[in-house]
Order: C-alpha cells, then sequence, then structure tokens
C-alpha cells in the first residue's frame, strides 16, 4: 500500500516540475531530488540516529541542501512572478 502512495507521490513531483518554466524546472526537479533523498534518509534516522551521530549529521547535511535548494527556487520564482515596474497602479 506505501509502496503505491510513493509511487504515486513521485508521479505528481515529477508532473509539478513538468509544469515550469525551463528556467525554473531544473531547480523544481532539483528541489524534488533533494525532498526525495530527505524522505529516504528518514527511516534509517529514526531507527539508528540516537546511537549513531553520523546518521543524524547525515541527516542534518540533506536537511541544509533541501532548505538551499527551497531558497534557490522560491527566489527564481519570486524574480520571474516580479510585477512589471513601468505600469502604472490602474493599469496592473
Amino acid at each position: 500500500m506505501w509502496q503505491r502512495a510513493i509511487v504515486h507521490r513521485q508521479r505528481a513531483a515529477q508532473d509539478a516540475v513538468d509544469r515550469y518554466a525551463d528556467s525554473l524546472r531544473i531547480l523544481a526537479k532539483q528541489l524534488t531530488t533533494r525532498l526525495d533523498s530527505l524522505t529516504a534518509t528518514l527511516p534509517t534516522c529514526e531507527k539508528t540516529a540516537g546511537r549513531d551521530p553520523a546518521v543524524a549529521t547525515t541527516l542534518t547535511n540533506k536537511l541544509k541542501a533541501y532548505d538551499d535548494a527551497l531558497l534557490a527556487f522560491r527566489n527564481a520564482q519570486a524574480a520571474l512572478n516580479k510585477p512589471d515596474s513601468t505600469k502604472t497602479v490602474s493599469q496592473q
């Protein structure tokens, strides 16, 4: 059952990546990859992070990579959706 949910989530994530313009597609793919990597690490972390600090360190590094990818994606998206400053208020 949970395998079907994972496949569905991955398919939905790929569909979301395909909807973006080319400039955002690369960042969206990186974000999806980071999220998948983080999700794959969670079961191991839940089982062994208390006994093995290296697992917690790995999770921390993956969380940082995800945060960096999310920030880059949001900044690029904000730059593309910036309102036109040459239009007057009545034209917007």
